[in-house]
């Protein structure tokens, strides 16, 4: 069967998701710069998946956590201006990802997060990049496993209610397209982006 795995602080909950085929690593409210037992479970996660050749796709934190789990604390940081809103991301020319593929070489996509990850860990490709964060998404060398930093699944209602909220916050954050969504949103980018990933095989 497949799964999304969501952000757990539950131990007991990381022995059962060797009864699965693929795995999700979501967003989360946790920056990745943070530690904790549940975060170093979820590590120890990633590297037993990578170990198995069990296809496993990073979202935001997810994406992150691959990084810093490949490459250690100086591969994520705070970063220098949040990204909130529809991003252009360019897909990498250099790297044939399996994951992006059906999906124009530019596309929009929502993006929410105060951390990035800094550098390309040893072994993996970059996949995609934007004006403010250059590891948009990643790919690690000889694994069924990738990582993205916007969030495909975000659609138009998700996008208003991040914004809403984002509002109401003083000084109120810088916002990428707020009033653009019906322009810039595209379902076929998440309908693409996430067969591809069920379609893979370890």
């Amino acid at each position: 069967p497949y799964t999304t795995l969501f952000r757990s602080q539950d131990l007991n909950a990381w022995s059962k998701l060797g009864r699965f085929d693929r795995v999700v690593l979501s967003g989360s409210a946790t920056s990745v710069t943070e530690n904790a037992p549940w975060i170093e479970k979820l590590s120890e996660t990633i590297l037993t998946h990578l170990s198995k050749r069990i296809p496993l796709l990073g979202i935001c934190y997810g994406h992150q956590m691959i990084a810093k789990t490949l490459g250690g604390a100086n591969a994520v940081r705070k970063a220098q201006r949040p990204e909130i809103g529809w991003t252009l991301i360019r897909k990498d020319s250099n790297t044939q990802s399996a994951l992006l593929e059906g999906i124009a070489s530019e596309f929009h996509s929502f993006s929410m997060h105060y951390d990035e990850v800094s550098y390309l860990p040893p072994g993996c490709e970059l996949l995609a990049s934007s004006d403010l964060c250059k590891v948009q998404g990643l790919q690690v060398k000889g694994a069924p496993a990738w990582g993205v930093q916007f969030h495909p699944e975000r659609d138009l209602q998700g996008a208003a209610e991040t914004f809403a909220s984002k509002k109401r916050i003083r000084p109120t954050p810088p916002l990428l397209n707020p009033t653009r969504g019906l322009e810039l949103y595209s379902p076929k980018i998440a309908e693409t982006l996430i067969h591809n990933f069920y379609s893979l095989k370890g």
